[in-house]
Order: structure tokens, then sequence, then C-alpha cells
């Protein structure tokens, strides 16, 4: 049968369908919209603006998905409304207004939700450390003999660290001092035994992939760190480009690049590789798992 996932993040929020089977989750259509909800928070709390955004999206996407024949819609939250002190409030609201439940999940189910997609798409993925960066934080798993190991949900989404460090949409110096400073002090939370491989997952490691490396799906971290100097030189030239090409995450995409860049030098990988599988479809998996169909 059609599901819909709806997933709404601190920056995009996500529709996607797929045609679900047992446990056999195949995706058929992805679409998202930019909501940017960590910008429309003050003092903790999501504005009436920011209320306003996500429910005009989710009804967009309500819609879509009847429409496109889904018999079920589920909708999560992450970091978004995690992270704000109205939640329930806001959860109530969109249920009585547009008559669906809002789940969120945790930090930790986020990550294990993204790992269950990794090992979905990489079936070759036996030992190394997931990495998925939203836009509000950034989860990170051990894992060996396709198993998690530590699990960590981090502060460090590209949005989120962009808004709070002020940083520009293409790094200075300045700004790469104070990131660098600010992640490692996060990092040391995580310790990892050696690993020579990092996963990547989410929108931001896809466009990283797309924008620099074709149709690539591994690369090393050499390869990595190369790209985004050439992109740093660039400037108002690569700032310009960012629009025209990435417009939902053109603000933030140097942020989370260099960011991933120094993810994978504190924990000395080698290589790189591109999850195409989102938390999405991990989230539906563990839907399927547990027979919440």
């Amino acid at each position: 049968m059609k599901t819909a996932v709806i997933d709404i993040g601190s920056n995009t929020i996500k529709l996607d369908i797929f045609k679900l089977s047992g446990k056999d989750i195949e995706p058929i259509s992805s679409r998202s919209e930019k909501g940017a909800l960590a910008r429309h928070t003050k003092d903790g709390f999501l504005t009436n603006e920011g209320y306003d955004i996500l429910k005009s999206i989710l009804e967009r996407f309500l819609i879509t998905a009847v429409s496109d024949g889904c018999e079920k819609t589920y909708v999560f939250a992450t970091q978004s409304l995690r992270g704000i002190s109205n939640a329930c409030e806001v959860i109530e609201k969109i249920k009585e207004a547009l008559g669906v439940t809002i789940e969120i999940i945790s930090g930790e189910d986020e990550a294990l939700c993204s790992t269950n997609a990794l090992m979905l798409d990489c079936p070759d993925a036996v030992n190394g450390i997931m990495a998925d960066m939203g836009g509000g934080s950034l989860e990170l798993v051990e894992f060996e003999n396709r198993t998690a190991k530590n699990i960590c949900s981090l502060p460090l989404g590209a949005l989120r660290v962009k808004e709070q460090l002020n940083i520009s949409t293409v790094l200075t110096s300045s700004d790469e001092e104070k990131i660098t400073s600010h992640v490692l002090s996060q990092l040391k939370n995580f310790p990892v035994t050696d690993k020579d491989t990092i996963y990547l997952i989410g929108g931001t490691a896809r466009c990283i992939f797309s924008l620099c490396f074709d149709k690539k799906t591994e690369i090393s971290v050499l390869d990595a760190e190369k790209a985004y100097s050439f992109l740093s030189s660039g400037g108002e030239e690569t700032a310009l480009m960012l629009m025209q090409k990435l417009p939902k995450r053109a603000d933030n995409f140097m942020t989370g690049f260099y960011i991933f860049n120094i993810v994978c030098k504190y924990y000395g990988v080698k290589k790189i590789v591109l999850c195409k599988r989102s938390v999405r479809d991990g989230y539906l998996l563990k839907k399927a798992e547990n027979k919440n169909i």
C-alpha cells in the first residue's frame, strides 16, 4: 500500500511517499519545502508566524498524500519541535486544525532510524560511523557488525550553528575558527574506536555529492576538503551559485559542509560514503517492524 511520511525538520519539511509491502519499502516520490522553523523561534517558543508556516506546509502535503492515493500518513518532528517549549501546544493546535498527530522523536530514535536507513541502502556497511545532519542537530552512530554500538545527538545542525554563531553564507576564516571550536567542544562527548569509513545521510550530504561529485557515492576525505576549499575560494560567486542551485539550503550549505569535514578529520576516517535513503525510510521501517502500519 502507499504510505506517506512527513518529516518536520528545523530547515526543511519533507514529504516522502512509499510503496509498502510487509517490511519492503520502495520510495516512490519525494518533495520538500523550506520552513526554516529554527528561525521562527523566540525565547525557546515557536512563534505564531512559525506555526502558520508549519500548518500551511503540512496542509499542502496532506492534500498531496491523499491525492496520490496514500492510505496512511505519518508525521514526525525532530529537533524542530523537540527543542521548543511550546511543542505540546503546537501539536494540539495542528491536530485540531488538520486532524493529524505529530510524533516528536528523540535524538536517539532519530539516529537509530537513520541507521536503519543506512542498512537498507548500504548492504556492505559493516563497521563505521553514521552521520546524519539536519538543520537543528547532528546524529552520530558508531556501528559494528551492522549493529549500533554508540549513539549521540548533538546540537550541530547546519542552520542552528549558522544562526547561533552568526556565520556568513560563504565562511570567512573567522567563521571557520568559530565553527571549529564549537564543533570540537561537542565531538569530545562522542569518542569512537578507529573507523575507516563514515556514511553521510541527509539533505546537506546529498547536496554535497550532487553539487561537487556528480554521480559518485563514495569519495575520499581529501576529495571533500578540496571541494570545500574550491567553493570557499569563490566568495560572492559561490554564494550566487548556491542560491541558483540549492535555493532551500544556500544560506547554510557551506556551514554544513565545513562541519562534516571537521567530523571526518576528528575521527580520522579515510572514506566518505553517501547513503541515498533517509531518516524517513528508517522511521517507516520501524513502524512496519512494530506492526504500527
